[in-house]
């Protein structure tokens, strides 16, 4: 009976995982079509702000082959900030195919949410604990004060100035020494819970045998 349980759940995962790809692939064809580095979908932005942040951007991409996109919505149509920003990401082709080299900055004006869309090509740089640091010390105080144009602005300059490796950037946002360890055991808890679940489902089948339509505890 038990096996029957640990099938069937795993049968409901595979069903969930299968409709959130299906899901995630009709969104990608809802969404308005870029308009450049900076795209404000929710009118929030001066125009001043927007050629300001818009050149930063571009003149960055041009150096270094690394797109750099922000995004500023109404709400999220009621994903959650980060199949939306994904999806966006996906259905936009942020960065380079080659390397995968894009970063996406979406900002949810009504939702009061925003999220960082990192290409794996950046990964190694520009890494969670990094980017949430500069989210919550950049962005939040400029989102608090409804000021959309300062925040996006400031924000990407702070990114920029990461991937460019400016020693006082980096050091700023790097993080110390107490939480890095904590993300790394926070990491080693999830592999460890993940394992156990593996091994125990690895445990039960062992102790059934499968014919034409039955089972058979040995």
């Amino acid at each position: 009976m038990y096996s029957f349980s640990i099938m069937r759940t795993w049968i409901i995962l595979v069903i969930l995982l299968s409709l959130s790809v299906f899901t995630a692939a009709d969104m990608s064809n809802n969404y308005s079509a870029p308009k450049g580095y900076v795209n404000d979908f929710a009118n929030v932005l001066s125009d001043a702000d927007e050629v300001r942040t818009t050149s930063l951007l571009t003149n960055f991409e041009k150096n270094t082959s690394i797109e750099l996109v922000v995004v500023i919505v109404n709400n999220l149509d009621g994903l959650t900030r980060e199949q939306y920003a994904y999806d966006l990401a996906t259905a936009w082709g942020i960065g380079k195919s080659s390397e995968d080299n894009g970063l996406l900055l979406l900002i949810a004006v009504t939702d009061r949410e925003y999220r960082f869309e990192v290409g794996k090509g950046l990964e190694g740089t520009l890494n969670d604990g990094l980017v949430g640091r500069i989210g919550r010390r950049v962005l939040v105080p400029y989102l608090k004060e409804n000021k959309y144009g300062e925040g996006a602005y400031e924000t990407m300059n702070a990114v920029i100035g990461v991937l460019k490796n400016d020693p006082s950037v980096v050091r700023e946002y790097q993080g110390t020494l107490e939480e890095n360890y904590y993300g790394i055991f926070i990491m080693a808890y999830i592999v460890y819970f993940i394992a156990l679940l593996i091994i125990g489902y690895a445990i039960t089948k062992k102790y059934w045998v499968w014919t034409a339509g039955s089972a058979i505890a040995i």
